[in-house]
């Protein structure tokens, strides 16, 4: 090998690395893009539903039980540009545990918020959150409610 031909290596190298460059500073800026896209469009989604005016409904079949959230989960469906929010809430007076997803209306209660759940005495249905202190007081939450204890006779294997 000459060095003509060490010359021609090294431009073919510098060529390819360029090109490699090029090709990834592309591809990041898809990347990136992509990242903001679906961000705004997630974010879109949750402020349109936080933004609905959730006025809780109280009637003759409904419980009203002041508790405190003792758990929560944040999931986000990267391919519905949705975010979920789950709640378990604690009632001390019956030592009950209720099971709240979030539908629409305020999303930030956190563990160990005080909160007011308003829901069917009879049955899992649609309820209401409605924070008592801090930033949270007046705040409120369409969500579906189900007792913790009645999960295991929903599921389907236990339809005796």
């Amino acid at each position: 090998m000459n060095a003509e031909d060490v010359a021609r290596l090294n431009r073919n190298r510098a060529a390819a690395f360029r090109v490699f460059r090029f090709l990834g500073a592309i591809l990041g800026i898809i990347l990136l893009g992509g990242t903001f896209i679906f961000y705004r469009k997630l974010d879109e989604d949750t402020k349109k539903k936080e933004s609905w005016i959730v006025s809780p409904v109280v009637d003759e079949d409904s419980v009203v039980e002041i508790g405190y959230v003792q758990g929560l989960r944040r999931e986000i469906h990267f391919w519905e540009h949705s975010r979920d929010v789950m709640w378990w809430v604690k009632v001390p007076a019956t030592n009950k545990v209720y099971s709240c997803g979030w539908q629409s209306g305020y999303s930030g209660f956190d563990k160990d918020d005080g909160v007011r759940l308003i829901h069917n005495r009879n049955e899992p249905d649609g309820g209401f959150i409605v924070g008592l202190h801090d930033k949270e007081q007046g705040h409120s939450a369409a969500v579906w409610v189900v007792d913790v204890d009645d999960l295991y006779d929903l599921l389907p294997e236990n339809d005796n």
